[in-house]
């Protein structure tokens, strides 16, 4: 079966800004104290901290079956970060006739 949508995952962007944040502070920290080459090495590594493209998968279903229960679901998982979600919700319908 294929996958509905893949996306960007918000976990591993997360991630991603924390490790860049904390990087950059340990350059910015490191300044005047280590070589100029290490420095932009350092630097170099902020800017090459990147989190990975379309490594969540989205899959969801939706709409009403024969007995008119209206549904929709939705389940996402990250394949780097193994970050999940799902969510399912059913609704019996009023059918007039």
């Amino acid at each position: 079966m294929s996958a509905n949508n893949w996306r960007d995952c918000p976990k591993c962007i997360a991630k991603a800004t924390m490790k860049r944040a904390r990087l950059s502070q340990e350059a910015q920290d490191s300044y005047g104290k280590v070589t100029p080459a290490l420095y932009q090495e350092m630097l170099l590594a902020v800017r090459e901290c990147q989190h990975p493209e379309n490594s969540m998968r989205e899959d969801w279903q939706l709409g009403i079956n024969t007995t008119g229960e209206f549904y929709v679901s939705y389940y996402a998982n990250c394949d780097e970060c193994g970050f999940k979600f799902s969510f399912k919700q059913e609704r019996q319908l009023e059918i007039r006739v």
